[in-house]
């Protein structure tokens, strides 16, 4: 196999053609062959049909108003004709070649990368095109030997240095961080005379450099800069829907200065924080921010500072709502924040978590709405507090005043419509969703220490009356959460752990077991008359709750006989309700009803007592 070299020289560069005498006329694209000192390809002279593509290129472009071919238009035909026939390497190389012989100038006139860079910000080529054509440029650098030095700046990027990754910089110390911050705040003249403004830029970076400092550091940090700083540093960081540069922050950039600035806060600097970024835009981003950031003690700390205002203040409640519930995990630490504060303190709490709003939706017509997202955490919270007599206490204040939320919500949902008309132009939106959620919490506050708040309800002002625990047991009848009553009941009747004996709890010399049991049945019987007035439809809501699903009928020998209201009569002036009283009450291992004089007086009478006020 033999090689002819044929040699010729245009312009600024001369090529060297091989011709494989084997191959040349197979037609077919070949790889180049490495010869010392030089490249060559399997091939004859410049391909005709890249030949002729190269002068129509030159000899086509559009020109400008002066009459001279438009570079960057020249330039896009050869870049689009390369991108065209990626893959055929040849084929690019001769286009190239032919290209640099036709035209005398090329490398001095646009053949130049910032010919390139201009087609391509011009829009007359894609970025995907230009990359392609690089590759053709490379090939005719391969496979003609053009000069590379030449067309440099038209190649492909060389490939990424390989080598270890160098180790980021050190974090700034505190005084660093001080004075970069202080650098961007400096509002003094600028050089037109007008006060220097903060770019969002610069906002960006303060929360950057925050961010880079540990969070006790972050603190240090917040205390050394004075309130006049802070002030600045709110007031240009008010919220920018848009970002600009002269703008201030958007409202995700606002959650996310506000989620570094207080992570490892004190108190007494959340407080200067609240102070100067006391803007409307900040308000939910810093209240976020410290419940899911805050250390546990500082918000422990500011709970109780907010106390004093939570009577007056439903902002001041809610927030305090907010960082309780943020504190679930940690029981011992919602127990000492919910033991220090008062019966009226805790009652504004969850009055607060229900935020009622009006909206105007024009023609006279307003829409009420209902915001309980903070209910139910806090109710949750809450019920995760160890069992004791102080924990019990609490627990009934939150579920009682709950309650009597849930009751009115209630009252106000329609199931099909989820909004029901009260008065002309008004009408109540309330989810059944909400309805579902806050039963469900109050379930769990209740069963978390069924006795212990059981008892603390009976004996409570005004809860003894039963309005609460009424107003609970209907939403479980209506929800059909009926293994949840009788859990409940089968708790009064055998202990929270089930391991009483129910005789002997009801016979107890105190009476208490019988009285909240009573409490408890009564507050049944009258959920149950609220439900429907029909003597029929009464027996099946109970027959529902108190059948042997997964019951023995006689409650394991001594227990709660639940089996009796399934078969009471109707005639006479009997009641299914009344029956209800009875077959709830303990019995002894042969059924009998326990006879003790003291439990069946206090039984009867809690029972009695929830039914007259409920019904």
């Amino acid at each position: 196999m033999g090689f002819s070299i044929e040699g010729r020289t245009s312009g600024f560069s001369q090529f060297y053609r091989y011709t494989d005498s084997a191959h040349a006329a197979d037609g077919e694209n070949h790889p180049p062959s490495l010869i010392p000192g030089t490249q060559a390809r399997k091939s004859g002279e410049i391909d005709p049909a890249a030949r002729a593509k190269a002068e129509e290129i030159l000899s086509s472009s559009e020109t400008n108003f002066i009459g001279e071919n438009s570079f960057e238009d020249r330039m896009a035909r050869l870049v689009k004709e390369l991108a065209a026939n990626d893959g055929k390497p040849q084929y690019q190389a001769d286009l190239v070649s032919a290209i640099i012989e036709l035209d005398q100038g090329e490398f001095d006139s646009w053949l130049r990368p910032e010919i390139l860079q201009n087609a391509l910000d011009e829009k007359r080529i894609t970025s995907q095109e230009r990359d392609k054509a690089r590759q053709g440029f490379q090939n005719a650098v391969d496979y003609c030997a053009a000069p590379g030095d030449r067309l440099k700046g038209l190649l492909p990027p060389p490939p990424p240095m390989v080598g270890p990754t160098p180790p980021p910089p050190p974090p700034p110390t505190v005084d660093e961080a001080k004075r970069y911050i202080e650098i961007r705040l400096d509002q003094n003249t600028g050089p037109w005379g007008w006060p220097n403004d903060v770019s969002h830029q610069e906002l960006l970076e303060i929360t950057n450099q925050f961010s880079q400092l540990r969070p006790e550091q972050r603190n240090d940090l917040l205390r050394r800069l004075d309130d006049g700083q802070l002030k600045v540093w709110a007031g240009e960081g008010t919220s920018d829907p848009s970002g600009t540069f002269w703008g201030g922050l958007t409202g995700e950039e606002q959650q996310e200065l506000m989620n570094v600035v207080v992570e490892g806060a004190d108190l007494q600097q959340l407080q200067r924080l609240q102070h100067a970024f006391a803007d409307p835009d900040y308000e939910k981003p810093f209240r976020e921010a410290v419940a899911k950031k805050a250390p546990a003690a500082t918000k422990e700390a500011l709970i109780k500072d907010l106390a004093d205002d939570v009577e007056n203040d439903p902002e001041a409640a809610r927030f305090s709502a907010q960082l309780i519930a943020s504190l679930q995990g940690d029981p011992p630490a919602v127990a000492r924040v919910l033991d220090s504060l008062t019966r009226a303190q805790l009652e504004a709490l969850v009055h607060a978590c229900v935020k009622q709003d009006t909206i105007n939706v024009g023609n006279g017509f307003v829409l009420v709405t209902y915001d309980t997202s903070l209910l139910s955490p806090l109710l949750e919270t809450a019920a995760a507090m160890p069992a004791s007599p102080e924990s019990a206490e609490v627990k009934a204040i939150l579920f009682e005043q709950a309650a009597l939320h849930l009751k009115e919500l209630a009252a106000l949902r329609d199931p099909s419509t989820a909004a029901t008309t009260r008065a002309a132009g008004q009408a109540f939106a309330v989810t059944p969703e909400q309805v579902e959620q806050l039963t469900s919490s109050l379930s769990r506050i209740l069963t978390s220490d069924t006795n212990g708040v059981m008892r603390a309800l009976e004996t409570g002002s005004p809860s003894r009356l039963g309005r609460g625990i009424s107003a609970f047991t209907e939403q479980m009848i209506r929800q059909g959460r009926n293994d949840e009553i009788k859990a409940i009941i089968d708790k009064l009747s055998r202990g929270n752990d089930l391991n009483e004996d129910p005789s002997a709890r009801f016979k107890a010399p105190d009476g208490r077991n019988a009285q909240v049991l009573g409490y408890f049945v009564g507050s049944i019987q009258a959920s149950v008359r609220n439900i429907s007035k029909d003597a029929e439809a009464q027996a099946e809501l109970l027959k529902a709750i108190f059948s042997a699903s997964g019951y023995d009928a006689a409650a394991a020998a001594g227990g709660v006989l639940i089996d009796a209201v399934v078969d009471v009569e109707t005639e006479g002036q009997k009641k299914r309700g009344d029956e209800l009283v009875e077959s709830a009450y303990p019995r002894d291992p042969d059924g009998q009803p326990v006879e003790a004089v003291n439990p069946e007086t206090v039984y009867d009478t809690a029972a009695l007592r929830v039914i007259q006020h409920n019904t």
